[in-house]
């Protein structure tokens, strides 16, 4: 990850769906053009005008912080950081093709508040509120990248479109995987400001696939009050195991919270500028670090919103980077999810089952702002200031959830267990 980018936030949200056919029914394929057709959008976007969009938030929400659980208990003591909007739009566009069990099963995993076009209408009221911030760039791309000759259920490309803005473009998926992955690769760099140059590994398209569903989201912000640079000086972190290691540490004075402490926390919510985005830090009491990262779900962070009042506050926040891959079966499976992969999306077409998924994010944080990327990808396949109240120190391992205020969708959730990891 390079040093971030003139005080800017910058994150990165690609999510990739592959699905292939099942059986010997698969459809065929042409030879590869020269150059990819222009995607085309089959019919205009809907205006936001849903009312269930937070509520939609909240269950995307709590489906990421299991998986992240999850990839924390896996990681060996590293750092963590994942999407929760970027799954939850990936796998909300899969639910538009969705029945029978698998309809039920994805919608016992992300609660829905409601169901069919209610909940198309979440979705596209969800997207277009966060990509609507105020002083900062939130850009969502969504796109079907089908084999050639591959046609979908009647209807699904227009809901696609209608309601996640997705326009359609055909590639030789089957005839040139290689070329192909190429092609979506470039697509995602381009969407993502080529923090993402390679979302899908070597590999990943191969003669079973019929289609690609991917989503980009890219952000863009800076601190609502930067750390001055000035501020910041080298200070003994300490780590999990008490063993301490020097990191930069930034130093603000005059934030204005609203910030909370307890027996098990002190935390802080650092206001991106336009006030829509902000990060929320948590910093575990000493002794507390498992317990509170255990915890860390909707009602924690809504326990905190609650206690937390206006400052002033004091904020001690490391530089850091962060980088996480992860197996989405295996979390999905890790935190008691079945149904979802192995199972049939008969509404995008006959015979494609969704077999893996991989989720990789990067995270850097300086006195500017923050540099964030991440990547999904889902494979369908056969079979002078004043005497602050508050001190937030963040000098030992803190979560953090960088989160959208109007809806509460979190864009992204972490852990910092060393900075100079």
């Amino acid at each position: 990850m390079t040093p971030a980018r003139h005080a800017a936030l910058r994150s990165v949200v690609v999510v990739a769906l592959v699905l292939a056919a099942c059986g010997d029914d698969a459809p065929t394929t042409t030879t590869a053009t020269d150059a990819p057709p222009l995607a085309e959008l089959l019919v205009e976007r809907l205006p936001p005008d849903s009312p269930d969009a937070a509520a939609l938030a909240a269950g995307l929400n709590e489906v990421g912080y299991d998986l992240f659980a999850h990839a924390a208990g896996e990681a060996d003591g590293a750092g963590v950081v994942l999407s929760p909007l970027s799954i939850g739009l990936a796998l909300g566009m899969a639910d538009a093709g969705a029945s029978g069990a698998t309809a039920d099963a994805l919608e016992a995993l992300f609660a829905y508040p409601v169901g069919g076009d209610a909940r198309l209408a979440a979705f596209n009221t969800l997207e277009q509120s966060v990509t609507g911030v105020a002083d900062a760039t939130v850009r969502l791309a969504n796109r079907q990248f089908p084999d050639t000759g591959f046609v979908t259920v009647d209807g699904y490309d227009e809901t696609l479109a209608r309601f996640f803005d997705a326009r359609v473009e055909p590639l030789p998926l089957q005839a040139d995987p290689e070329g192909s992955r190429a092609r979506i690769n470039d697509f995602v760099a381009e969407q993502t400001e080529d923090l993402i140059p390679e979302l899908l590994p070597e590999g990943m398209v191969n003669p079973a696939s019929v289609l690609f569903l991917v989503n980009a989201l890219y952000l863009e912000a800076d601190w609502a009050k930067p750390f001055g640079k000035y501020s910041t000086e080298d200070a003994a972190f300490t780590r999990l195991d008490g063993t301490e290691v020097t990191v930069p540490l930034m130093h603000e004075l005059e934030l204005t919270g609203p910030a909370v402490v307890t027996d098990d926390y002190a935390a802080t919510e650092v206001p991106y500028a336009g006030d829509d985005l902000s990060m929320l830090v948590i910093v575990p009491a000493e002794g507390r670090y498992e317990a509170v990262e255990a915890d860390l779900d909707g009602d924690l962070v809504a326990e905190v919103d609650d206690a937390a009042v206006p400052g002033p506050v004091e904020l001690f926040l490391p530089r850091f980077e962060s980088t996480t891959n992860l197996d989405l079966r295996a979390g999905f499976e890790g935190i008691g999810v079945d149904g979802i992969f192995d199972a049939p999306y008969d509404g995008i077409a006959p015979g494609i089952t969704l077999e893996s998924g991989v989720h990789a994010a990067d995270i850097t944080v300086d006195e500017a702002g923050t540099v964030a990327a991440a990547a999904t990808g889902l494979d369908f396949a056969e079979s002078g200031p004043p005497v602050p109240d508050i001190v937030v120190r963040a000098d030992r391992p803190f979560l953090y959830v960088i989160r959208h205020q109007p809806t509460g969708a979190v864009l992204f959730v972490g852990r910092v267990l060393d900075p100079s990891a």
